[in-house]
């Protein structure tokens, strides 16, 4: 028992999560209940379903596999960039600039055009820099030539050029400068300042040893309007020489930033030099549609060629210029052409993020069209590795997807894995958002399916606590959600001896911890790449992307007799019909292949963090949980998603079609720790109570005047061990 008037623990030992006593309570008649008292060392941090990094208890990364395609050209097109509506120094907005509905530049705002009166040249460049979606752009002078992406998509296409906004100009210019010129020295390049940054006039070498001749040609430049500063000269001209210039020099509207006087080059000899006084600063801006003229997009594109990947276990020298972010690259020298082309490590926690929208991920390096150009490349999709990732889900094939809206996903562990498999009855997919689709010709189901349909969507996502050992198959099978395992076992093949396979690995038998047994062997070698066998990428979870005209006797079961591990192209016929491979997986501080010994299936939680970057423009990877409800004849299409903040509690409502609906009720309580309340579709209440991620000091017992043992505690609580 604990003795109040004592500071320390009569009898105890330190373990792992804090110190244990000695038995308090024992069950005599059994001896088979003890009851110890315990106090962690641990404080635990708020997670709120769908605000926390990423996923909880680790991070997954994300490794794509293709052959750059070759061949293709850019249709291209030309915004020219000019001045009309346009007065300096006041600023300009821009609507999107968009082909077919696409974004070529997204609105711009004062902040992008600081001076819609500049030259066209300045502006030019500030709408190349600002281009995205695939498209790119070269400028000269005020000519802006936008590159579509590689293909025919954009061919013969007009530019829509949006509208901006605008608000009502005001300001005064000030009083004129005056600058009296005398002569100039010959064989120099002149100019002339206001406040060091505006150029208001500028001209080459002066090659005349006649002070008149020199005078006459400044008096020729300075005469224009530059910077919206206009300058006006009289000449005095005494005995038919000109021997004087007086130029009188308006500034654009707003205070002078010269009002002491110009600054000239030391070659320029004046007189008399008063820079523009009093005005009042410039408010208001403009709208620079007027300003641009687009041509359409000329017939130039075609369509350049998807290629196999030619994954064949041959040695390369590693190349050097492929994309593939820093974290982690290529290993060095030679080895296996079998390898990733882009590793993406900790891509949920970089980006906050729970999947990855393969058609606008939040970094372009990963976009399907880096390996399928092409908007009329026919494909089908392939996944592998359900059953060792149960928790993934699948969104494909609908333009609908949103991004932070848990609907219109299917479980992987329902997809693909049905012990019969005819590639002809997958639907077919092209990148053309444009095809229409079915044609009138196709009039049965199997000639929708062959007929290519716009991909729409193709994302994965997961819920936050996908890292989580749970009974995620029904089975009775407790695993991680998502496979743990180290990206040198997903992302190169080992040496020759698999080839395509990527270390396969034979997996136990389903509700086994593990490990797997290796599919390969190396040794003699005793094993090809058409002999090796099991489960590709080291049992990481696979989107295998393969031609339409993949016959039925070019794909096999994942593992021969268990169709809960999908299907794949067989190793032979790998680089006639794979087009390219998207692999996924829990990297695990463990460093566990799946074939390693000491592997475990339900691995210790992983609390390391990155540093967030920025998102690709546009981005929409999948940021949501994994909201219970919308099944078993409750919810059905999901109508609206609002949120609402009252003081400390923020109410989340799903409607469904149906009439019901799901709520999300966070409340931050006084003592910092956070409730929250789930109403499912069905009505189901879920509540859970978080800790204030701060933690807290509970004083008393033994811990009482203890303060290095109580330091960083929470809690007592009561441990039954049986």
């Amino acid at each position: 028992p604990t003795n109040l008037t004592t500071d320390s623990i009569p009898v105890g030992k330190l373990i792992g999560i804090g110190v244990m006593s000695q038995p308090v309570l024992v069950q005599l008649s059994t001896l088979n209940n003890t009851l110890f008292n315990q106090n962690p060392d641990v404080t635990f941090s708020t997670v709120v379903l769908g605000t926390a990094t990423g996923v909880t208890g680790g991070h997954f990364d994300v490794d794509y596999f293709f052959v750059p395609p070759t061949g293709g050209t850019q249709a291209t097109a030309t915004i020219t960039v000019g001045t009309t509506g346009q007065q300096s120094p006041f600023p300009a907005t821009l609507g999107a600039i968009t082909v077919n509905g696409v974004i070529i530049v997204p609105a711009l705002t004062v902040n992008d055009i600081t001076n819609g009166g500049a030259s066209g040249s300045t502006n030019a460049n500030v709408i190349a820099n600002n281009v995205t979606g695939g498209f790119t752009a070269t400028v000269s002078n005020n000519v802006i030539t936008i590159n579509a992406p590689v293909g025919t998509a954009y061919n013969g296409q007009a530019i829509s050029i949006g509208a901006g906004t605008s608000q009502t100009l005001t300001g005064s210019a000030p009083a004129a400068g005056r600058l009296v010129i005398t002569d100039v020295n010959s064989n120099t390049r002149v100019s002339v300042q206001c406040g060091g940054t505006d150029t208001l006039t500028q001209f080459r070498s002066l090659n005349d040893s006649s002070r008149s001749n020199r005078l006459n040609d400044l008096f020729t430049n300075m005469n224009t309007t530059q910077n919206g500063y206009t300058t006006s000269c009289v000449k005095t001209i005494s005995s038919g020489s000109t021997t004087l210039l007086t130029c009188s020099i308006v500034a654009p509207v707003g205070v002078s930033a010269c009002s002491g006087g110009f600054s000239v080059d030391s070659d320029i000899i004046s007189t008399a030099n008063t820079g523009p006084s009093g005005g009042v600063v410039a408010t208001g801006w403009t709208n620079f549609a007027p300003a641009l003229t687009a041509s359409a997009f000329n017939n130039n594109g075609t369509e350049a060629t998807s290629n196999g990947d030619t994954c064949n276990g041959s040695t390369v020298t590693y190349p050097t210029n492929t994309p593939r972010n820093t974290g982690a690259n290529y290993p060095s020298g030679s080895g296996p052409n079998c390898v990733y082309d882009v590793h993406y490590h900790q891509y949920d926690k970089v980006f906050d993020v729970t999947g990855v929208n393969m058609l606008n991920p939040s970094n372009a390096i990963l976009n399907l069209s880096n390996g399928m150009p092409s908007l009329t490349q026919n494909f089908k999709l392939l996944v592998q590795n359900q059953y060792l990732s149960p928790a993934v889900k699948l969104h494909i094939g609908d333009p609908s997807y949103l991004y932070n809206v848990d609907h219109g996903y299917i479980l992987l562990k329902n997809y693909e894995t049905s012990s019969t498999l005819d590639p002809a009855t997958l639907q077919t997919y092209r990148r053309d958002p444009n095809v229409v689709w079915p044609p009138a010709s196709a009039t049965t189901a199997a000639q929708r399916l062959a007929a290519p349909k716009p991909i729409g969507s193709l994302a994965f996502n997961m819920p936050v606590d996908a890292l989580s050992a749970k009974n995620w198959w029904g089975n009775g099978d407790i695993r991680a959600g998502l496979i743990p395992t180290t990206p040198q076992c997903v992302w190169v093949a080992d040496g020759t001896h698999d080839g395509n396979m990527y270390q396969p690995v034979i997996p136990p038998t389903n509700g086994v911890d593990g490990p797997g047994t290796n599919g390969w062997s190396n040794s003699s070698p005793t094993t090809t790449p058409a002999t090796a066998t099991g489960v590709r990428h080291g049992g990481a979870l696979t989107f295998q992307l393969i031609r339409d005209t993949t016959p039925t006797s070019a794909i096999e079961m994942n593992v021969a007799g268990r169709p809960e591990y999908g299907w794949r192209v067989i190793s032979s016929q790998y680089a006639n019909y794979v087009l390219m491979e998207y692999a996924t997986y829990w990297h695990q501080p463990n460093a566990k292949c799946f074939n390693s010994s000491g592997w475990t299936k339900t691995p210790p939680a992983d609390t390391g963090t990155t540093t967030p970057v920025a998102k690709a423009a546009g981005s929409t990877d999948p940021k949501i949980g994994n909201l219970a409800g919308s099944s078993g004849g409750a919810g059905g299409t999901i109508t609206s998603v609002t949120t609402t903040i009252v003081g400390a509690v923020t109410t989340t409502t799903i409607n469904y079609s149906d009439g019901t609906h799901a709520t999300i009720t966070s409340t931050v309580n006084a003592d910092g720790s956070v409730t929250i309340v789930t109403v499912d579709a069905l009505n189901v209440t879920t509540t859970q109570t978080v800790a204030n991620s701060a933690g807290s000091l509970k004083t008393g017992g033994d811990e009482r005047a203890r303060q290095s043992a109580r330091t960083g505690r929470i809690s007592w609580r009561e441990l039954v061990a049986p």
